[in-house]
């Protein structure tokens, strides 16, 4: 099967800084994934510096990705090497290549495209260090995207420059004709420490549909913080920190996914040019890495790549489909037409409950709040006056319809309770309820 199906999923391994483990934390991801079952591909696209093959003990990888630009190759396919680990392959990049790090648009759309047919179940792209958009770009194309970062101040900085490149980058990637272009560059011509809220509410009086889809692109785009190398435990309070400060001026709630401490076995591997994984499965660097793992393998990636396609709206259910479907959750609207209320920052609003499922729900409210804004949902006039903690992931554009995550283990079983019940009143066949 190719990645480009739904379900197989693309993950990004980035930063902005080099030094920060960036390529082993990737390297070891790989190994994991592999470990799971899933024929998984690394693609080492550190253009000028690649170093994935060296990672492995490859001392004479073959033909890489500079092999594609130079036509020495018809097919990435052909640049795929095995490494020497079941289930993992790889292909390198370019290394000591004048110029490698600057291959033009064109050039970059065709390794893009060959990227996205190689024959995997899960891909994995090794990014280079800066902000230049040959590397957002690769950065952007996936499914999820991982920035590993360094407790230093440096690397904290260069992950929030680097993330508010990849997501500017995006919003103009979603627009689609001249008119939009134009107004997205009125909008972001701000002072340097704007949120990017304010060019939301810009745009939404000149172009509320685009500033619809930037605002559900922006809302879905799916990024994470692992930290590594971290000597001290309070370390983690600076990357919760960061994460933060990314959600209030960029409005991407980007989660502390994993933390892993700084790790004399983790050196060792790279000095036996072997991954720790390859060779040990204990030990919390282990035990980290194979979590994180298993969480991305199994992540619904269909939505985030309609949404930047806008080939759906905000209240559009989304099938599932493709080799890792049986792992995702799928969840059954149920019609509602509720009286409600939202409760943001302690004061209250009245809503409506326009339908409902397992994972969140449809609100029609006249206050809006922010995306990503924690809320809760009450339903006082329903039976036992229920209430589900949870995060605004969608706006309607000037509808007063909010669209919203619900927020932890206790909410989702609420949720499919209410599902399972509402369903049952109006005789709709909604199924199990997998994943709870």
């Amino acid at each position: 099967m190719s990645i480009g199906r739904e379900g197989a999923p693309i993950v990004a391994v980035g930063g902005g800084k080099g030094g920060v483990g960036k390529s082993v934390i990737a390297a070891n991801l790989g190994v994991a994934m592999a470990r799971l079952g899933f024929r998984t591909l690394i693609v080492d696209a550190d253009l000028g510096a690649a170093n994935q093959h060296t990672l492995f003990g490859i001392d004479r990888p073959g033909p890489t990705l500079q092999a594609l630009v130079d036509r020495r190759i018809e097919s990435l396919e052909e640049a795929v090497l095995p490494t020497g680990i079941p289930r993992l392959f790889l292909v390198p990049g370019s290394g000591a290549v004048a110029g490698a790090a600057n291959i033009g648009h064109a050039r970059k759309q065709k390794i893009m495209r060959h990227i996205r047919a190689l024959e995997a179940e899960a891909l994995i792209i090794d990014c280079g260090a800066g902000t230049s958009f040959d590397v957002v770009d690769f950065f952007g194309m996936a499914d999820q995207r991982l920035l590993v970062v360094a407790p230093q101040l440096t690397s904290m900085q260069n992950a929030y420059a680097f993330l508010k490149s990849a997501v500017y980058r995006l919003m103009k990637q979603v627009t689609q004709n001249a008119r939009e272009k134009e107004a997205l560059a009125s909008a972001v011509e701000g002072r340097e420490t704007e949120r990017l809220r304010e060019v939301f509410a810009r745009l939404r009086s000149q172009e509320p549909e685009l500033e619809e889809a930037l605002a559900l692109a922006v809302g879905t785009y799916s990024a994470s913080i692992v930290g590594n190398m971290l000597e001290q435990p309070n370390q983690r309070a600076g990357l919760v920190a960061l994460s933060r400060m990314m959600e209030d001026f960029l409005s991407v709630e980007v989660p502390v996914r994993g933390v892993i401490e700084l790790s004399k076995a983790l050196h060792h591997s790279v000095t036996r040019r072997r991954p720790l994984l390859a060779e040990s499965m204990t030990g919390s660097e282990a035990d980290t890495l194979m979590a994180l793992a298993e969480e991305l393998i199994t992540h619904d990636v269909s939505t985030s790549r309609r949404v930047r396609s806008r080939d759906i709206r905000p209240d559009e259910d989304v099938e599932l489909d493709g080799p890792l479907a049986k792992y995702l959750r799928r969840h059954p609207r149920v019609p509602a037409d509720v009286a409600a209320s939202l409760e943001v920052d302690g004061q209250s609003w009245p809503a409506r409950l326009l339908d409902l499922s397992q994972g969140g729900a449809r609100v029609s409210c006249g206050h809006v709040p922010e995306l990503g804004a924690h809320i809760v949902l009450r339903l006082p006039d329903y039976p036992g006056r229920p209430s589900f903690p949870a995060i605004v992931r969608n706006q309607g554009a000037g509808n007063g319809r909010v669209g919203i995550q619900f927020d932890g283990e206790t909410a989702t079983r609420r949720a499919v309770a209410l599902v399972q019940a509402m369903a049952a009143e109006r005789k709709l066949e909604v199924g199990s309820a997998p994943g709870v």
